[in-house]
Protein backbone atom coordinates (compact mmCIF):
# COMPACT_ATOMS: atom_id res chain seq x y z
CA UNK A 1 0.00 0.00 0.00
CA UNK A 2 1.47 3.36 -1.04
CA UNK A 3 1.38 6.24 1.40
CA UNK A 4 -0.03 9.54 0.26
CA UNK A 5 -0.86 12.56 2.34
CA UNK A 6 -4.35 13.92 2.73
CA UNK A 7 -5.21 16.63 0.25
CA UNK A 8 -7.35 19.75 0.82
CA UNK A 9 -10.55 18.05 -0.41
CA UNK A 10 -10.09 15.10 1.92
CA UNK A 11 -9.44 17.45 4.83
CA UNK A 12 -12.58 19.38 3.98
CA UNK A 13 -14.62 16.17 3.90
CA UNK A 14 -13.05 15.10 7.19
CA UNK A 15 -14.08 18.37 8.84
CA UNK A 16 -17.64 18.06 7.51
CA UNK A 17 -18.00 14.45 8.64
CA UNK A 18 -16.53 15.29 12.04
CA UNK A 19 -18.93 18.21 12.50
CA UNK A 20 -21.86 15.86 11.78
CA UNK A 21 -20.66 13.79 14.72
CA UNK A 22 -19.15 10.74 13.05
CA UNK A 23 -16.37 8.89 14.85
CA UNK A 24 -12.87 8.37 13.44
CA UNK A 25 -13.72 4.75 12.64
CA UNK A 26 -16.85 5.86 10.72
CA UNK A 27 -15.02 8.63 8.83
CA UNK A 28 -12.12 6.42 7.68
CA UNK A 29 -14.06 4.25 5.18
CA UNK A 30 -15.80 7.36 3.81
CA UNK A 31 -12.39 8.79 2.93
CA UNK A 32 -10.91 5.45 1.89
CA UNK A 33 -8.28 5.74 4.63
CA UNK A 34 -7.29 3.77 7.69
CA UNK A 35 -8.80 4.97 10.97
CA UNK A 36 -5.30 5.62 12.38
CA UNK A 37 -4.69 8.08 9.52
CA UNK A 38 -7.85 9.94 10.42
CA UNK A 39 -6.95 9.92 14.11
CA UNK A 40 -3.42 11.15 13.44
CA UNK A 41 -4.75 13.93 11.21
CA UNK A 42 -7.21 15.08 13.85
CA UNK A 43 -4.59 14.96 16.58
CA UNK A 44 -1.88 16.79 14.61
CA UNK A 45 -4.01 19.48 13.07
CA UNK A 46 -6.75 20.26 15.55
CA UNK A 47 -6.76 23.85 16.78
CA UNK A 48 -4.67 24.09 19.96
CA UNK A 49 -7.00 26.53 21.72
CA UNK A 50 -10.32 24.71 21.35
CA UNK A 51 -9.54 21.30 19.81
CA UNK A 52 -11.79 21.81 16.78
CA UNK A 53 -10.63 20.57 13.39
CA UNK A 54 -10.66 23.26 10.70
CA UNK A 55 -9.77 21.91 7.28
CA UNK A 56 -8.21 25.04 5.80
CA UNK A 57 -6.00 25.64 8.82
CA UNK A 58 -5.17 21.92 9.02
CA UNK A 59 -4.01 21.97 5.41
CA UNK A 60 -1.83 25.04 6.11
CA UNK A 61 -0.28 23.37 9.17
CA UNK A 62 0.43 20.14 7.26
CA UNK A 63 1.95 22.08 4.37
CA UNK A 64 4.16 24.08 6.78
CA UNK A 65 5.39 20.86 8.44
CA UNK A 66 6.21 19.36 5.05
CA UNK A 67 8.06 22.55 4.09
CA UNK A 68 10.16 22.45 7.27
CA UNK A 69 11.10 18.78 6.87
CA UNK A 70 14.69 17.59 6.38
CA UNK A 71 13.84 16.63 2.83
CA UNK A 72 13.24 20.29 2.06
CA UNK A 73 16.31 21.57 3.87
CA UNK A 74 16.88 25.29 3.65
CA UNK A 75 20.61 24.73 4.04
CA UNK A 76 22.72 24.43 0.92
CA UNK A 77 26.31 23.27 0.49
CA UNK A 78 27.78 26.62 1.57
CA UNK A 79 25.77 26.66 4.79
CA UNK A 80 26.71 23.07 5.68
CA UNK A 81 30.36 23.86 4.91
CA UNK A 82 30.15 26.78 7.37
CA UNK A 83 28.62 24.51 10.03
CA UNK A 84 31.44 22.01 9.52
CA UNK A 85 34.00 24.82 9.75
CA UNK A 86 32.56 26.03 13.07
CA UNK A 87 32.58 22.50 14.48
CA UNK A 88 36.22 22.07 13.50
CA UNK A 89 36.94 25.34 15.33
CA UNK A 90 35.83 23.53 18.52
CA UNK A 91 32.34 25.08 18.70
CA UNK A 92 29.83 22.95 20.53
CA UNK A 93 26.57 22.08 18.70
CA UNK A 94 24.49 24.46 20.85
CA UNK A 95 26.76 27.37 19.89
CA UNK A 96 26.61 26.49 16.20
CA UNK A 97 22.84 26.22 16.23
CA UNK A 98 22.28 29.50 18.04
CA UNK A 99 24.95 31.46 16.16
CA UNK A 100 23.72 30.53 12.70
CA UNK A 101 20.09 31.24 13.54
CA UNK A 102 20.89 34.69 14.93
CA UNK A 103 23.65 36.07 12.76
CA UNK A 104 24.86 34.38 9.63
CA UNK A 105 21.94 32.82 7.79
CA UNK A 106 18.87 33.81 9.76
CA UNK A 107 17.67 30.22 9.42
CA UNK A 108 17.09 28.07 12.48
CA UNK A 109 19.22 24.94 12.58
CA UNK A 110 17.95 22.26 14.90
CA UNK A 111 20.41 20.81 17.36
CA UNK A 112 19.64 17.32 16.07
CA UNK A 113 20.75 18.40 12.59
CA UNK A 114 24.13 19.45 14.00
CA UNK A 115 24.35 16.08 15.76
CA UNK A 116 23.61 14.23 12.50
CA UNK A 117 26.33 16.24 10.76
CA UNK A 118 28.81 15.38 13.52
CA UNK A 119 27.94 11.70 13.19
CA UNK A 120 28.36 11.85 9.40
CA UNK A 121 31.83 13.33 9.97
CA UNK A 122 32.52 10.45 12.38
CA UNK A 123 32.79 12.89 15.27
CA UNK A 124 30.90 11.45 18.22
CA UNK A 125 31.18 12.02 21.94
CA UNK A 126 33.25 9.32 23.50
CA UNK A 127 32.75 7.98 26.99
CA UNK A 128 34.79 5.22 28.55
CA UNK A 129 32.93 1.95 28.78
CA UNK A 130 34.33 1.36 32.24
CA UNK A 131 36.43 3.28 34.68
CA UNK A 132 40.03 2.12 35.06
CA UNK A 133 41.05 2.00 38.70
CA UNK A 134 44.42 0.53 37.90
CA UNK A 135 46.74 1.09 34.96
CA UNK A 136 47.19 -1.88 32.70
CA UNK A 137 50.50 -1.39 30.84
CA UNK A 138 49.71 -4.23 28.44
CA UNK A 139 46.33 -2.69 27.47
CA UNK A 140 47.93 0.76 27.12
CA UNK A 141 50.62 -0.60 24.78
CA UNK A 142 47.99 -2.41 22.74
CA UNK A 143 45.90 0.78 22.45
CA UNK A 144 48.92 2.88 21.45
CA UNK A 145 49.90 0.34 18.79
CA UNK A 146 46.43 -0.37 17.38
CA UNK A 147 43.60 2.06 18.12
CA UNK A 148 45.45 5.35 18.57
CA UNK A 149 47.06 5.44 15.10
CA UNK A 150 43.61 4.90 13.52
CA UNK A 151 42.15 7.70 15.63
CA UNK A 152 45.04 9.97 14.76
CA UNK A 153 44.63 9.33 11.01
CA UNK A 154 40.88 9.99 11.20
CA UNK A 155 41.45 13.26 13.08
CA UNK A 156 44.05 14.37 10.55
CA UNK A 157 41.70 13.48 7.66
CA UNK A 158 38.98 15.73 9.15
CA UNK A 159 41.36 18.49 10.24
CA UNK A 160 40.51 17.88 13.91
CA UNK A 161 42.61 17.87 17.06
CA UNK A 162 42.69 15.17 19.72
CA UNK A 163 42.45 16.23 23.37
CA UNK A 164 42.97 14.04 26.40
CA UNK A 165 41.18 15.17 29.54
CA UNK A 166 41.41 13.83 33.04
CA UNK A 167 38.00 13.82 34.70
CA UNK A 168 39.49 13.36 38.17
Amino acid sequence: MNYRQLNAEERSALAALRSVGLSKAEIAPELGRHRSTVGRELKRNAAPHDGWYRSKRAHQRAHARRHRSRRNSQFGRAEWARVEELLKEQWIPEQVSGHLARSEFGIALELTAVGRLLASLEITPQKPLRRAYERDPKAIAQWLAGDYPKLKRRARRHGAMIFFLDEA
